[in-house]
């Protein structure tokens, strides 16, 4: 999985490199972070290789931005990215690596690290909640007779989904924190 291809979705409205990274943090980051060092240059990159197309246009709040839209041809390479199926990355989990090891510290200590993974965890999963309540799942959103089209609402589903996949992941990792504390418990 590629930066490009994630840029080149969010690119179905133009949007200014700031706008992306909005997006980024507002509809993304539960499973995908990108900083501004990295979007400008990738854009830089889709535009060398005629994927996308920028204009200046002047801004409100300050100085002229540079929006960018996705060109025919990066519509076609993110539909032949889309058929390729679902790319699963082998998944590099700092904390259950360190977890293989945990017999290296005290009880105490391997206690604390798995409640500090808790604590971290329930954070996350209060952020994700609050989207959860702005994205509930498709039948239940409040605002569904807002939709002018179709695609708006099949646009929302998916995005609904992807948050849900997100919660649902967070929320399994709080279950096998508890899990995990009761069997350190019981043998300890």
């Amino acid at each position: 999985m590629s930066l490009k291809h994630i840029l080149l979705g969010m690119l179905a409205n133009p949007a200014s490199g700031y706008d992306l990274k909005k997006d980024f943090e507002y509809s993304l980051s539960n499973f995908w972070n990108a900083e501004l060092a990295q979007i400008y240059p990738t854009l830089g990159k889709l535009e060398q290789d005629g994927l996308i197309s920028s204009k200046v246009q002047p801004s409100s709040q300050g100085p002229n931005r540079k929006v960018y839209k996705r060109l025919k041809a990066g519509q076609n390479e993110l539909t032949n990215w889309l058929k390729q199926g679902p790319i699963i990355p082998k998944m590099r989990i700092g904390y259950a690596a360190q977890f293989s090891f945990l017999q290296e510290l005290n009880y105490e200590e391997r206690l604390e690290f798995v409640y500090a993974l808790q604590r971290d965890t329930k954070k996350r999963l209060a952020v994700l909640q609050k989207f959860v309540e702005l994205y509930p799942l498709p039948g239940a959103e409040k605002q569904s007779e807002h939709f002018s089209t179709k695609q708006e609402k099949e646009a929302y589903a998916l995005q609904a989904l992807v948050i849900h996949h997100g919660l649902l992941r967070l929320q399994a990792l709080l279950d096998w924190c508890d899990l995990a504390i009761a069997q350190m418990k019981a043998i300890k």
